[in-house]
């Protein structure tokens, strides 16, 4: 089941891909078109490695975790973030091998598009509000604010209702050639209450033809799925529904 639903995300990502590409490929009438360089088959070696934002977790495997990545969070959001070294399963799967899914806190993309890696990490905290002034990032609340709450403050308490909500995610948006790792990334959020515990990240097309990272959310042993994304100035949460929807 959970195949399926990773399916139909995949399969809605890659059509909502091909329609933006379709709209600047250029036209199979073109007189003006070498037709010579159509016997040419290019060499695999020589095409161009997809970027940051086109690459997908889901079906290319997620990063190996960084000796340092705790010492990356505790730069840059403060000492009382500690990443999720371990999915926390839902109890009625504890025994069922069928749901032992592979899991890592840590995951590369482009969120903004920029064209600069950027870093998703999922990580655990009691007090998210804590450093924000010291650390400078923002707390948001990406679910709440879609169902018409937009301030985290008075919506922090939710996650002590819902465990699969007990995580925070962690965006830096990377600057430079460092990216992420810069000592000064772009921008840097915590999200709070996002209803998952499994989480992935997928190519999405935007405006224009440009292809931001997608942040994929399912709640294991529900047929729910969402995603965040970020619009250019925030990131919102959307529904993606069951597969059945």
């Amino acid at each position: 089941m959970r195949a399926l639903r990773i399916a139909c995300l995949l399969v809605v990502v890659f059509l909502l891909f091909s329609a933006a590409f379709a709209q600047t490929a250029t036209p199979a009438g073109d007189a003006s078109r070498d037709t010579s360089k159509d016997k040419a088959t290019p060499d695999a070696a020589t095409k161009p490695a997809p970027t940051d934002a086109e690459k997908n977790s889901a079906a290319d495997g997620a990063p190996e975790v960084p000796a340092d990545l705790q010492q990356v969070v505790n730069k840059q959001f403060g000492p009382g973030f500690k990443v999720a070294l371990q999915r926390a399963t839902p109890r009625r799967y504890l025994h069922d091998t069928d749901h032992e899914i592979p899991w890592t806190p840590l995951l590369i993309t482009d969120l903004d598009g920029d064209g600069v890696q950027d870093a998703v990490i999922v990580a655990r905290v009691k007090n998210a509000f804590a450093g924000q002034v010291p650390f400078h990032y923002a707390v948001i609340d990406p679910y709440m604010a879609a169902q018409g709450y937009e301030n985290p403050m008075l919506t922090a308490g939710v996650a002590s209702e819902a465990p699969e909500t007990g995580y925070v995610v962690l965006a830096i948006h990377g600057t430079g050639a460092e990216g992420w790792r810069a000592a000064a990334p772009k921008a840097k959020w915590v999200m709070i209450n996002l209803p998952f515990n499994t989480i992935n990240v997928a190519p999405m097309p935007v405006k224009k033809g440009r292809m931001v990272g997608a942040i994929i959310l399912e709640v294991e042993g529900t047929n729910r799925s969402s995603l965040v994304l970020w619009d250019g100035k925030k990131y919102r949460w959307r529904d993606m529904g069951g597969p059945g929807e």
